[in-house]
Formats: C-alpha cells, structure tokens, sequence
C-alpha cells in the first residue's frame, strides 16, 4: 500500500515548492539543457506519490528522481521539507539533493 500522504503536502510543486538557486542549478545539471527543472521534478514528485516511493513524515519528504547520462541511468533522492523560516512565498522548500554512494 502506498504510504499516508499528510493531506497539507505539496498538491501543486512548482507553485508550493522553493528551490533555491544552487539546487536548481544541481538539479538542472542531470537534465537536458533547457528543461523545465522544477516542471520535472514536481512530476517525479507525483511518481513517487503515486507508486509509493515517496518517503514522507511530518515535515519533510524525500523521493527519486531519474535521469540519464551517457547512456545510464542514474538516481538521486531529492528531499524536501516545510518551510519554517516564511518569507518565500513557498510551503515547502527543496533542501537537498543527494547522489547515491556509488
């Protein structure tokens, strides 16, 4: 069964959801140049919800995120967590980024 998702997650990630500059750029860099980074990460949000991947508590998430390079596909885990410090305009607020331990 898919994990409980606390119903005041993110619905709507590229408009609930901040990514802050270095983030975006990391995340930018395993995507096709020129992508919508943001568009592409609330989609595999909506993956992971709905497969079952997501890994949620309170207050933060975490779920994978596919990409390929030279032909490979790779992981990372692109975590999230509420938005304490207000200011942003956003709930939730990407915190990290994580490669997998190769």
């Amino acid at each position: 069964a898919a994990p409980t998702i606390p119903k005041d997650f993110p619905i709507d990630f590229a408009t609930e959801v901040f990514c802050p500059g270095p983030l975006l750029h990391e995340l930018s860099t395993y995507l096709p140049y020129g992508a919508d980074t943001l568009g592409i990460v609330g989609e595999y949000y909506w993956i992971a919800r709905e497969r079952g991947t997501i890994e949620a508590a309170r207050n933060r998430a975490s779920f994978p995120l596919h990409y390929t390079q030279a032909g490979e596909r790779h992981e990372v885990t692109v975590r999230i967590r509420r938005n304490t410090t207000g200011g942003l305009g956003a709930t939730w607020v990407i915190d990290k980024v994580e490669a997998p331990v190769e």
